[in-house]
């Protein structure tokens, strides 16, 4: 199962020739996904395939495009790697997929691009997050969007204190540490030993968190999405002190996360980061009200499409949860057609408006028709 981020996007967005086909379908849980996941599949199979025939695509192409999906029925790796969801996308010389956590209604959309909407509620810009969570016994770290949590770069870090330090870990370290857990953040620490011992069994801790901190960086090199540390002191005070990771929150969540589930973690540390995260998907709300009626910013899809298709998007919210079917004349890109229900050339307006803005640099929040300004299907800020 994989948490998506903004970043798993990019190789879909990218211009490639047709057509692409994009497949969705919702499992629930392994043993349902390997007996009725195939059957699901072999319907969404015989859909592309109709549509394929009537866009005039010979059996050589069609069985190019086709046959790895075709394998993909009867290999049980695939249905039990977990999850609610399957998001499949294939073009000629392309094939990418994903194991979510989120289900999706069965959907095969074929275009000249790959259809992202489904997916865009799962990446709202700015809501990425990470949990280091510390302790003696091992050092997890979990990414997460606010709605789905993954535990990534297992091998990247030490397998706790004594994977790090060996046979060199101490007996005051151990001590030390313990003490330190069972009181949690608030209390001093209780050392055992004296002088030197103790001086020792921190120094070892130290050693044992920039070992974790190589990794961190390694595995969070570029970000800059929040990090959230979880353990008792001395751990998140000695990792502060040695970490080069720039965007470390300063409020930890206390007492040894040994026992909490990633889920524990990931809520917890939402309740620290929920205000800031979601402040970028409220500033662009407030710039679409302040902004609107100025030409800066629109509801009307025949603007929103063309100023999408130049790079004029700032920021776009579209309603995942309704479809927007139609066309842009490309030639003069003033007349729109919108459709109650797809016709020959269409596509599905929102999801062409988000990949345009994806492509340009455009914020893009995927959320339900409530909750787009305005009240339509589409709201947009624009650059200029």
């Amino acid at each position: 199962m994989h948490l998506l981020l903004e970043t798993d996007l990019t190789p879909l967005l990218e211009p490639r020739p047709g057509p692409c086909i994009s497949l969705y379908l919702s499992t629930s849980g392994a043993a349902t996904a390997a007996q009725q996941g195939p059957i699901q599949w072999r319907n969404l199979l015989d859909q592309a395939t109709a549509d394929l025939r009537t866009r005039g695509l010979g059996e050589a192409v069609l069985t190019d495009l086709l046959t790895p999906l075709e394998t993909l029925r009867d290999d049980p790796s695939f249905w039990n790697a977990g999850g609610e969801g399957i998001a499949f996308f294939r073009a000629p010389g392309f094939t990418h997929s994903f194991h979510l956590a989120a289900a999706f209604a069965d959907r095969c959309v074929i275009g000249d691009h790959f259809f992202l909407k489904p997916l865009l509620p799962l990446v709202t810009p700015g809501e990425t997050f990470y949990v280091l969570a510390l302790s003696q016994n091992e050092a997890r770290l979990l990414a997460s969007n606010g709605r789905t949590v993954e535990r990534i770069g297992e091998a990247d870090l030490p397998r706790g204190l004594t994977g790090a330090l060996g046979e060199q870990k101490t007996a005051q370290t151990l001590q030390f540490h313990s003490a330190s857990a069972h009181l949690g953040t608030g209390h001093p620490a209780i050392y055992h030993g004296h002088g030197a011992g103790k001086d020792d069994a921190k120094e070892e801790l130290r050693r044992y968190v920039r070992q974790i901190d190589t990794g961190v960086r390694k595995l969070l090199a570029g970000s800059t999405a929040p990090l959230v540390l979880a353990g008792a002191d001395p751990l998140p005070s000695l990792y502060r002190e040695v970490s080069g990771y720039p965007h470390l929150v300063r409020e930890v969540i206390a007492g040894s996360p040994d026992f909490l589930r990633h889920e524990e973690l990931r809520d917890r540390a939402w309740q620290i980061l929920e205000p800031d995260l979601q402040g970028a998907r409220r500033l662009a709300a407030e710039r679409f009200g302040e902004l609107l009626g100025t030409g800066r910013a629109s509801s009307d899809p025949a603007e929103i499409l063309p100023a999408a298709r130049h790079g004029r998007v700032e920021s776009l919210f579209l309603a995942c949860d309704a479809d927007l079917w139609g066309r842009l004349d490309e030639a003069t890109e003033t007349e729109l057609q919108v459709h109650a229900a797809p016709e020959k050339g269409d596509e599905e307006l929102g999801d062409a408006a988000a990949l345009f803005s994806l492509r340009n640099g455009g914020a893009v929040f995927g959320v339900s028709r409530g909750d787009v300004p305005g009240g339509g299907p589409l709201a947009a800020v624009f650059r200029y």
